[in-house]
């Protein structure tokens, strides 16, 4: 055999054992994704767990369960008029009113931590408003820090921000959101109208019904159609809640507390601060440790698989250098 077809084998040896590398660290990869690639998504109403419906899939469900009552295809059409209120998302936007969560956060200094809390109360309540939460708490010895959560209506909100500024005797920081959700709220009640056309199918099926296992069918899928309509109307109510009734948010920190030679110092805070930083931090670690410890036997096989398979590769590898290549240079 000359040097040039020992070189050759020797090249094929070398490139046959990076193939069954290959082959392997593939193999391995795809079994992951496979784990982890696939996702259920459901929802659960009073610990039930059911699966989330959209109309087009309702639509199909109760396409299914008609065909045993319906033959003239009348309820078809009935359905499918339903399901085509979703169309109509786009047009609807346009000349729907705008709906627009506005809220806000303010932090002030004052002269009394206490009576800017009661004069913010006082405020919300003339407003129509509600105080959602508020606490006083000792910064220092003698002095009092706080903070205050109010909801007022939207239509009020400008205005309530501009009077409780007057409050302060430095106004630290001033935030304000406005998100649009126009055309999450149409959508929502479009799938809503959707779904309560279904609803009302379904009842006039369930009313043809003749046999146990066709009302038990129905019942199913009238079931889960009603579970999808509860769901919407909670979060149409949630979102309405929030677009009606705008949230502010006051930090509040008495000027006496901080105003040292005539430099506004807030050492409470920044200790505040430090201790939350120090709280995420440690809470950050122990779940890496965790996250580390109950992994480590999957670390531990994938080392042991790498050194498998390193081991293997560089026997062939020293097999083949000792039987030809080493062999092949000797005789020269």
């Amino acid at each position: 055999m000359s040097n040039l077809d020992k070189v050759k084998k020797t090249t094929l040896y070398v490139f046959s054992v990076i193939g069954v590398l290959a082959v392997v660290v593939a193999l391995f990869g795809v079994g992951s994704v496979s784990l982890t690639g696939g996702k259920t998504t459901s929802q659960s109403f009073g610990g039930i767990s059911l699966p989330m419906v959209a109309p087009m899939a309702d639509y199909e469900m109760a396409r299914n369960s008609v065909s045993s009552y319906d033959e003239s295809g009348e309820g078809y059409a009935e359905f499918d008029s339903a399901s085509m209120n979703s169309a109509k998302t786009v047009s609807d936007i346009e000349t729907a009113d705008k709906k627009i969560i506005k809220n806000g956060s303010l932090g002030i200094l004052v002269n009394k931590t206490e009576d800017t809390i009661q004069k913010i109360t006082d405020l919300t309540n003339s407003m129509s408003g509600f105080v959602e939460d508020s606490q006083v708490y000792k910064s220092t010895q003698d002095t009092k820090s706080g903070y205050i959560t109010v909801r007022v209506p939207a239509v009020s909100f400008e205005e309530t921000i501009r009077q409780i500024k007057t409050f302060a005797e430095v106004v630290e920081r001033e935030q304000i959101t406005a998100q649009d959700v126009t055309a999450d709220f149409v959508d929502m009640e479009a799938r809503l109208k959707s779904l309560k056309a279904q609803e009302t199918q379904f009842l006039s099926i369930l009313k043809k019904a003749g046999t146990v296992k066709d009302i038990l069918s129905v019942q199913k899928e009238l079931g889960i159609v009603r579970s999808s309509i509860e769901r919407l109307q909670g979060q149409i109510q949630v979102l309405s809640r929030q677009i009606e009734m705008s949230t502010i948010t006051v930090n509040i920190t008495s000027k006496s507390d901080v105003t040292i030679l005539g430099i506004y110092w807030k050492p409470i805070s920044v200790l505040k601060q430090s201790l939350h930083n120090l709280v995420v931090g440690m809470t950050e670690y122990i779940d890496y440790m965790i996250d580390f410890v109950f992994n480590l036997p999957v670390l531990i096989l994938w080392l042991a698989t790498y050194i498998f398979f390193g081991v293997m590769g560089w026997k062939v590898l020293r097999w083949v250098w000792m039987k030809y290549v080493k062999v092949s240079v000797a005789k020269k």
